[in-house]
């Protein structure tokens, strides 16, 4: 613990933080975490414009201030042990910043921060951000951050613009860069959150938060630092008026590499925000990254995307919900032809439900669409689609506890639907423990009176019984023949049967 303010002069504090210290890395070190532990950020000077004294000796016993104060104390901490500190004034991305806005020389500096120099080479120090921040209702919340102790001038660029009036040359010296920006580039960069910074989040394809596009933009970020376990993307017009039918995160399962597409419906400016957690049991994802757009074109044809807040692609410890390593799960498909067939190996049985949803809203028996069946080692996800246009499928798998839980989420663009499309045969329980293959019919709906050819595989039955005739397999697993269907509007049952002649329903039609 500091000594208590019997102590009359900024340098007791410094010879009482630096007593144990053998390095002036490790002085530097105390006088940061004493200042954003023990210095209150002043909302009520910062919202007003009244400043209270913003001297060391002030800020030091008042234990309240602003960013000068802040700094102030720093520099006077770092002078009373012969380390060299400078104050730095100039512009910062602090709170309400928002892309739009503009700094210019001619406007006035709205922070203040240090350089210090340790270990032979000059360091930034920010102890205003790294005791905490202003929440939406413009209270100060402590929140100690480690991100702003000796911070790197790559990252420290993109919120923190040098500017000593009205040197302008010497104040890009002071940006600690190899090579300099200007004021214009600093305006455009993005403004990492504290999180984007503490989980290492890179942003890959747009640096600038000012971004013109022409009917579709794609911003692609990663971290090799930390998993994260949700993200999602959010698009806003001018009027705060949000458009989650035209932005989506795309997701790899082996990367933690994402991709958010905006594809904006009209001409005109957007708000995009990034979010994230780190976190599987947190719903509240914390905000990464802002980016104002400039849309100057829109596709002739755009088809809304299904509403949905997550990332698109296998969740975050899919793999423990049975699914085997290296399973090629995209989470994007295209298909031309109305239908898709998904082969997803698996390590032991599953109990799989599926849910499709169609972006222009809801088709009668929806879920009908969708058929899932066990095959040894694997299953298969036969998917149709009624009309064009894109669609989410969703499948949950049954955990130990007996709960259904997401664990795949898929993007697929249907451009041609399938015609005539009939839902797929009623899948009953049977057919799933017996690791059944339904090859042909894959219709619910049969013409009546017609012969139909019945395609089946499966090591686990003796025989199939379709309207009180036994089939028998050819080889080991599979079933090839023909029958004739009944009168319209007739149920149909395919039977499989065990050695003792057990019938177990397998799948159901209907005549039409």
């Amino acid at each position: 613990m500091a000594p208590n303010y019997k102590e009359p002069t900024v340098l007791k504090l410094a010879q009482y933080l630096r007593r144990e210290c053998s390095s002036d890395l490790e002085k530097i070190r105390a006088f940061y975490i004493w200042i954003t532990n023990n210095v209150h950020y002043d909302t009520e000077s910062h919202f007003s414009g009244r400043s209270r004294p913003v001297d060391a000796l002030t800020v030091m016993k008042c234990k309240v201030s602003v960013c000068e104060g802040y700094a102030n104390l720093f520099a006077e901490l770092c002078n009373c042990s012969n380390i060299h500190a400078k104050i730095i004034p100039g512009f910062a991305k602090g709170f309400g910043h928002t892309p739009a806005k503009r700094f210019n020389y001619r406007g006035s500096i709205n922070h203040t921060w240090n350089a210090v120099y340790v270990d032979d080479e000059w360091h930034f120090m920010e102890c205003t951000w790294g005791a905490g921040y202003i929440d939406k209702n413009k209270r100060f919340v402590w929140r100690y951050n480690e991100n702003y102790f000796l911070p790197d001038p790559e990252t420290m660029i993109f919120t923190h613009f040098p500017y000593f009036d009205p040197e302008v040359d010497e104040s890009k010296l002071w940006q600690l860069l190899s090579k300099s920006i200007d004021l214009k580039t600093f305006n455009l960069n993005i403004k990492p959150t504290n999180k984007s910074l503490e989980w290492g989040i890179e942003y890959e394809s747009h640096k600038s938060a000012v971004i013109d596009c022409a009917k579709e933009l794609v911003v692609k970020f990663k971290t090799d630092l930390v998993k994260l376990c949700d993200t999602s993307v959010y698009l806003m017009d001018i009027d705060g008026n949000m458009l989650q039918h035209h932005a989506i995160v795309l997701n790899g399962p082996y990367d933690n590499a994402f991709k958010a597409i905006i594809r904006p419906p009209k001409v005109g400016g957007y708000s995009v925000k990034l979010f994230a957690t780190t976190s599987p049991d947190n719903k509240v994802l914390s905000l990464i990254n802002e980016y104002f757009v400039r849309c100057r074109e829109i596709e002739r044809r755009l088809d809304p995307y299904p509403e949905y807040y997550g990332y698109y692609g296998p969740v975050h410890g899919y793999l423990d919900f049975g699914i085997s390593k290296g399973a090629d799960i995209r989470p994007f498909y295209e298909v031309h032809d109305g239908f898709i067939d998904l082969l997803i190996p698996v390590d032991y049985d599953v109990d799989v439900t599926a849910r499709l949803t169609y972006s222009h809203g809801e088709i009668p028996n929806m879920d009908d669409f969708v058929m899932i069946q066990a095959i040894p080692k694997s299953m298969v996800v036969n998917v149709k689609f009624p009309k064009s246009g894109y669609y989410k499928l969703t499948l949950s798998f049954k955990n130990d506890k007996g709960n259904y839980r997401e664990a795949i989420n898929c993007l697929i663009n249907c451009i041609r639907p399938s015609k005539p499309c009939y839902p797929y045969p009623k899948t009953l329980r049977h057919a799933r423990e017996l690791k059944c293959h339904l090859i042909q019919p894959l219709s619910q709906i049969l013409p009546c009176n017609k012969n139909i050819t019945i395609k089946i595989t499966c090591e686990n039955m003796i025989a199939v019984m379709v309207r009180k005739h036994k089939f028998k397999r050819i080889g080991k697993q599979y079933w090839d023949f023909t029958f004739e269907t009944p009168n319209m509007g007739e149920r149909i049952v395919i039977y499989g049967l065990d050695e003792e002649d057990h019938r177990m329903p397998l799948y159901e039609f209907i005549t039409a």
